[in-house]
């Protein structure tokens, strides 16, 4: 999609307690891409924010690298195309968003 609203999110759970954002357009091909996020952060670091994370959220607790990609494209007739991809460790990042056309009107 040529001129889309393409946000990465990002954040490493054990060793920041907040998130960022990074806004842009995907070009003429309808493509973007965003610079290689990373972290660097002790082994002592890591274990604190680790037991941190457990102590306060207990099983909802998250660890390591997250990162999203979202998508919106133009309003067309009260929908809009959006998609999402998801960054998992330790799998390969997604060469292509599929995106899938969402009602915008609340029913």
């Amino acid at each position: 999609m040529r001129g889309a609203f393409v946000r990465q999110v990002w954040k490493d759970y054990s060793v920041e307690s907040a998130s960022h954002e990074q806004d842009a357009h995907t070009d003429e091909n309808g493509h973007v891409s965003f610079p290689e996020r990373t972290i660097r952060s002790s082994w002592l670091a890591r274990t604190f924010g680790v037991i941190s994370q457990t102590v306060s959220l207990g099983v909802h607790a998250s660890y390591g690298p997250s990162a999203q990609v979202l998508a919106y494209g133009h309003e067309v007739g009260g929908k809009r195309l959006e998609g999402s991809a998801t960054y998992q460790a330790g799998k390969p990042l997604a060469e292509k968003l599929v995106t899938r056309p969402n009602d915008l009107h609340l029913k």
